[in-house]
């Protein structure tokens, strides 16, 4: 659990610092945040279930643009289960409005005990 805080507290430094980036840059760009999360081998169906769910309604709030995931198959790493989330915004603010929403804040709580890994990257769309 403390490690997941600690992956928590500096994926919102990566994010704040990304809201720092250039506007000028990303003028017309679409962004999109991709994360990944590696569950511990022992997660019940329904914990992933609810994971995959909560990131499905998080998908209507107004300021996402698109949405879509899927589960990550690697051959070379079959005993983990990973799932991949990725949303589209129109820009930073969006981004930034739809991480500070109180359904977000409730999301990241979801399941935590049950994640062992969270990575998270945010990309401009050439």
């Amino acid at each position: 659990m403390h490690h997941f805080k600690i992956r928590i507290a500096v994926i919102t430094v990566f994010l704040t610092a990304t809201i720092g980036l250039s506007t000028t840059y990303a003028q017309g760009k679409l962004l999109r945040h991709v994360v990944i999360i590696t569950f511990k081998t022992n997660t019940p169906d329904s914990v992933i279930n609810a994971v995959d769910a909560s990131f499905g309604r998080l998908a209507k709030l107004p300021m996402v643009k698109q949405f879509e995931w899927g589960n990550i198959t690697d051959p070379k790493d079959s005993q983990h289960i990973k799932h991949i989330y990725v949303s589209t915004f129109t820009n930073q603010a969006d981004e930034a409005a739809y991480g500070s929403s109180k359904e977000h804040q409730a999301h990241i709580k979801l399941g935590t005990e049950f994640v062992e890994s969270v990575q998270a990257v945010d990309y401009f769309v050439n």
